[in-house]
């Protein structure tokens, strides 16, 4: 099985991850970096405003597209909370998703 995430993918000055105007009135937010934080980039709403609005759903300077990942990159531990073994990385607007990995 997998997820889906949403990613940035443009580059450069002025460029990042931004909502359209049409996209908040769907997702109902005021504020076009609504779903930055990662915690929020695999809500189905905004993968299906991504999906279903395509190029529509860009900001000034954004380029917004759905990453299929592995399950297996979320778990769940003993208490029921949800543990993400994956993280957003971004470099001038670009981001990749990235797999955790064990450091000591």
């Amino acid at each position: 099985m997998y997820m889906k995430i949403v990613v940035n993918r443009s580059r450069g000055i002025n460029c990042g991850y931004k909502l359209s105007t049409i996209a908040c009135e769907l997702l109902n937010v005021d504020e076009p970096h609504s779903y930055y934080c990662y915690e929020d980039r695999t809500l189905p709403e905004l993968i299906h405003a991504v999906e279903f609005l395509q190029e529509r759903v860009n900001g000034e300077g954004a380029d917004l597209r759905v990453l299929t990942v592995p399950d297996d990159l979320e778990t769940i531990d003993e208490m029921g909370r949800v543990v993400r073994h994956w993280h957003l990385s971004e470099r001038d607007g670009y981001e990749v998703i990235r797999e955790n990995h064990r450091v000591w």
